[in-house]
């Protein structure tokens, strides 16, 4: 096996020295990497400077190899038991680590040590780890259930969003519980301490309880609860009433001003055109690739919902536009240059964070919404005095009734495509748009740059 080279060269070609931390020390060192800067864009010149700093930065995990545990120090402790778990660490190590952490504090009548909280909870936690019992805590069973919830195709997105549900209940129980701590009272505890007072909508704080409710059946059935305590506790959870605000229309002033503050050739000009004209989440544009785009339609791929997976016709306005993408790209997409981001490798993600930072140069205050572009598309069909199940036929969504469900056709491109005309943002921001469309071609360098 060759040994480590520790450079890494930054996207902006600068050559850094990068040495991770041994587990073990990064409570001493307090870091998990040491990184420095070699100031230079040449890799025969990067490759002659680093010796000197990967020697300089392993001295100084040399010296931290050296230095006593922190008296303050059961993160340290709670490392050092993972080096433990993993097998690069004996239990005689730890043991002598953990005798020389404890003696530092003073003792109680008991003669056992004077601990803080976060301190008891560490060395609890780390003595079960190093003695190889930490399968039973509730961090350790959390992951497991949640494997199981990804081994059933449930988007990584929300199996994360279950991971920092459980979070909150494994802080409010203590890093170091087991599955016999979550009593009925230590449940009641959590909805009316933690639940309640948090500044949550109703509904988000009744899928928290739901998360914990289905956690903890699963620990039931692998027979480490007796029953689950969140089970009929969503009569405690409230939440104080609050108006949501009404979504508004774009005035086509505003489109027009957000797309000439905007160059054609950023992906930015070319996602909000689209999505102002087509009512389509920008996510699902994104993820366009040219063999999803014909000479008059577009094929959504990838949705919020499999209802969202659809074919629809290109509005007019647009043609120019999806002309020059398609001719243009560079990467298969037909918005080029965007980097997948996020467990779901959304490509809006970063460009999203940049579109919010330009329409808030536009707008310093009462900016419209992104989402708001998509109502107003739906507004404008609507209005027109269009079938509604049209209109959910171009925007992707569902209908309930078993006329929409069983007898509708899918895909009726000519009633969408009528649909799809009445999206107009006038005479003047119409001509505009199919104009400066026409020569839309997104910059490798830029994008690149600036990652989506």
């Amino acid at each position: 096996m060759s040994a480590p080279q520790y450079l890494t060269r930054r996207r902006n070609g600068v050559y850094y020295v990068q040495v991770p931390v041994p587990l073990r020390l990064r409570a001493v060192v307090g870091q998990r990497l040491l990184e420095r800067s070699l100031r230079t864009r040449d890799e025969a010149a990067a490759n002659r400077l680093k010796h000197a700093v990967i020697a300089d930065f392993q001295r100084q995990i040399a010296c931290a190899e050296k230095a006593p545990l922190p008296v303050s120090g059961s993160s340290a402790l709670l490392a050092l038991a993972r080096e433990v778990q993993a097998g690069r660490e004996s239990e005689e190590g730890f043991d002598a680590s953990a005798n020389r952490y404890l003696s530092g504090h003073p003792l109680d009548s008991e003669g056992d040590p004077i601990l803080a909280q976060v301190d008891l909870v560490n060395v609890r936690k780390a003595y079960s780890i190093a003695s190889g019992s930490s399968a039973l805590l509730l961090e350790s069973l959390a992951e497991g259930w949640l494997l199981l919830l990804k081994s059933k195709r449930i988007k990584s997105q929300t199996v994360e969003e279950r991971r920092s549900h459980l979070r909150r209940l494994i802080s409010f129980v203590g890093n170091d519980a087991r599955p016999d701590a979550l009593t009925d009272e230590c449940a009641i505890r959590f909805v009316e301490q933690v639940l309640n007072p948090a500044d949550l909508v109703l509904d988000r704080k009744r899928f928290i309880l739901a998360t914990c409710n289905n956690f903890s059946r699963w620990l039931k059935v692998k027979g480490l609860l007796k029953a689950s305590p969140f089970a009929d506790l969503g009569m405690l959870v409230h939440a104080e009433h609050r108006d949501a605000p009404k979504p508004s229309v774009w005035t086509p002033d505003q489109l027009e001003t957000l797309l000439r503050a905007l160059p054609v050739s950023d992906p930015m000009w070319s996602i909000v055109a689209l999505a102002a004209y087509t009512g389509a989440r920008p996510q699902e544009l994104c993820n366009v690739r040219l063999q999803d785009v014909t000479a008059a339609t577009l094929t959504i791929p990838k949705s919020k919902t499999t209802d969202g997976e659809r074919t629809i016709p290109i509005p007019q306005i647009l043609l120019p536009l999806v002309d020059a993408l398609k001719t243009n790209s560079y990467d298969g997409y037909l918005i080029s240059g965007l980097m997948p981001a996020g467990p779901d490798k959304n490509r809006f993600k970063l460009l999203g964070k940049r579109l919010g930072t330009a329409m808030d140069r536009v707008w310093p205050d009462g900016k419209p919404t992104f989402y708001q572009l998509r109502h107003t598309a739906i507004t404008l069909m609507s209005e027109a005095g269009n079938p509604l199940w049209v209109v959910r036929a171009v925007i992707g969504q569902k209908g309930k009734s078993i006329l929409e469900v069983h007898y509708l056709a899918k895909e009726n491109m000519d009633l969408m495509s009528k649909t799809l005309s009445a999206v107009t943002f006038g005479p003047d921001v119409d001509a505009y748009v199919r104009a400066e469309g026409a020569s839309a071609s997104i910059s490798r360098r830029s994008s690149s740059r600036r990652q989506g």
